[in-house]
């Protein structure tokens, strides 16, 4: 009952988030910066640059003694441009114009959400 979240670290693809037992656990956002991951078969795997950032709004207890709890869960899908040595906001990116990001966009949304999470609160945030 202490623990109020759980951040997964060293995962080098994202992972999905989930509620379990009133807690948030993200069990892994994936490269916030990274160079090229390069699979056993010695080709590129895309995953390896993406990530998401996860943002937490705590509301203090309501009374002494009582738990701090999450108001607002969300996440906001990234992508690591090796060629610039850029993090970039997909969300934003797509807004601009960029609608090659959208698939990289959506498959992170889909993994991030791929065990409930939106029907506990999760939403992809701006």
């Amino acid at each position: 009952p202490d623990i109020d979240l759980i951040i997964g670290t060293h995962a080098h693809v994202p992972q999905a988030y989930e509620k379990v037992n009133g807690t948030w656990v993200v069990y892994g956002m994936g490269d916030q910066i990274a160079g090229a991951m390069i699979n056993y078969q010695g080709v590129q795997d895309p995953r390896g640059n993406q990530s998401s950032m996860g943002r937490f709004t705590f509301a203090p207890p309501a009374r002494p003694g009582g738990r701090w709890t999450v108001e607002k869960a969300e996440f906001v899908p990234q992508w690591y441009d090796t060629g610039t040595g850029r993090v970039v906001d997909l969300n934003t990116s797509i807004k601009a114009g960029a609608d090659h990001h959208r698939q990289v966009r959506d498959r992170i949304r889909d993994v991030v959400l791929g065990r409930g999470a939106a029907a506990d609160g999760l939403v992809m945030g701006e």
